[in-house]
C-alpha cells in the first residue's frame, strides 16, 4: 500500500497538469508584416492586420498550433465572403486574383510551429494549406 500512494499522487499530478506546451501559446504575437495576434487561454484568438480583424479558435498538438478563423470584421466567414464578393475590385486584375485566393482559403486553418524556446510561431509549410500564411510571429 505504501508504494501505491506515491504512484497515485504522481498520476493525479500529471492528470491535473495542462497538456504539453499549451500554456506557452497565450499572449500577444506580432509579425514584421504588421500582423498582431492575441491568443487567449480560453482557446480563442483575434488577429489584426490593417483594417482586417479575424477571430477564431486555436488548438495545439505537440509543437504545432492550429488557428481556425470563425469571423472576419465581425461577420461569419460566409457573411464576409458574400460581402466581399459583391464588391470585388473587377477593374484591377492583380487585386481581383489576390482577393479570390483569400476568399478561397479563408476557411482553411493556419498551422504554425512553436519554437523550442516558446518565443516564435512559424508557418509550418508542410501542414499549412492556407496560401495566406502568417510567416513568423514573435511573442511580445
Amino acid at each position: 500500500m505504501r508504494r501505491a500512494v506515491p504512484v497515485l499522487v504522481a498520476v493525479l499530478a500529471v492528470a491535473g497538469c495542462k497538456g504539453g506546451r499549451e500554456g506557452e501559446v497565450p499572449g500577444t504575437w506580432v509579425s514584421q508584416r504588421k500582423l498582431r495576434l492575441v491568443v487567449l487561454d480560453d482557446k480563442s484568438f483575434e488577429s489584426i492586420i490593417g483594417a482586417l480583424s479575424t477571430k477564431g479558435t486555436w488548438a495545439i498538438e505537440g509543437n504545432d498550433v492550429t488557428f481556425t478563423s470563425t469571423s472576419f470584421n465581425g461577420k461569419s466567414n460566409s457573411e464576409f465572403r458574400a460581402a466581399v464578393t459583391r464588391n470585388l475590385p473587377r477593374q484591377d486584375a492583380r487585386k481581383l486574383a489576390l482577393v479570390q485566393m483569400f476568399l478561397k482559403d479563408m476557411d482553411k486553418p493556419h498551422v504554425l510551429t512553436l519554437s523550442a524556446d516558446g518565443k516564435t510561431l512559424t508557418t509550418n509549410k508542410a501542414k499549412d494549406t492556407n496560401t495566406g500564411g502568417w510567416s513568423t510571429l514573435t511573442k511580445s
